[in-house]
């Protein structure tokens, strides 16, 4: 899991996304401010995390998923988080042309959920870790990142279609990205991900397909390159 890479985002992003808002009202700017305070809870977990804190990690985004928690009480509305503003219109938009009220949040909610199944990792709490990284996808259906985290988790698992099924969802949601290297970074981890399971599967054309077309997308994709490689290789050794 790439904590770094989260760590990074969610700071450079957590101003720059409206903290909340129902499709008819703007954010206020106390909620702003609420949601700033538990991005930095959550960036605090984060660095638990990298001191190899997973316990206490835990119990830090407990506390800002219980915030949530108690704000969404006797709400019906759909959730989301966002983690950019293109991301956050996606979701009024799509929330406007379905006739469904919805409420966008920054990136501290799901990040949390995020954090708890890397922690529950840590800790060898597997079905609690799914558990996690499922709501933060469900909470943010068109971030790539959470979608591959969980299909690697399936993976671990060797539940294989699960995990093949999610590493096609995250690869659809990242080619769909506004964001051109946003989506190229989290295509080609999709798409190696659905490389390794199909490798699992003993389906080596179609891993093959997948390592190269992570080559188009990159081409100095070192690991795309050794994998296919190996599936090279592989198939040579079988044919003999």
């Amino acid at each position: 899991m790439r904590l770094h890479h989260l760590l990074a985002a969610s700071i450079l992003l957590c101003q720059a996304v409206p903290s909340h808002a129902g499709t008819d009202n703007p954010p206020a700017a106390s909620a702003r401010a609420a949601e700033a305070e538990q991005q930095q809870q959550v960036d605090a977990a984060a660095r638990l995390l990298q001191q190899g804190k997973p316990a206490e990690a835990i119990d830090g985004v407990d506390k800002v998923i219980a915030h949530f928690e108690a704000l969404r009480k006797d709400k019906t509305d759909l959730a989301y988080c966002a983690r950019s503003p293109a991301e956050y219109l996606v979701y009024l938009l799509q929330a406007t042309k379905d006739g469904t009220p919805a409420s966008v949040y920054g990136p501290a909610w799901c990040d949390a959920y995020f954090l708890r199944g890397y922690a529950l990792i840590e800790l060898g709490r597997i079905g609690e870790a799914r558990a996690a990284l499922e709501r933060a996808v469900q909470l943010a259906p068109r971030e790539a990142h959470y979608r591959s985290e969980l299909a690697e988790l399936y993976a671990r698992e060797k539940n294989w279609d699960e995990a093949l099924a999610a590493f096609d969802a995250s690869a659809k949601v990242a080619e769909e990205s506004v964001d051109k290297e946003h989506n190229n970074a989290e295509l080609g981890r999709a798409l190696r991900g659905k490389g390794f399971v199909l490798v699992e599967l003993a389906k080596l054309d179609e891993a093959e397909a997948m390592y190269r077309r992570c080559l188009e997308i990159d081409p100095a994709d070192r690991k795309a390159m050794n994998e296919l490689r190996y599936v090279l290789q592989r198939r040579q050794s079988s044919q003999h």
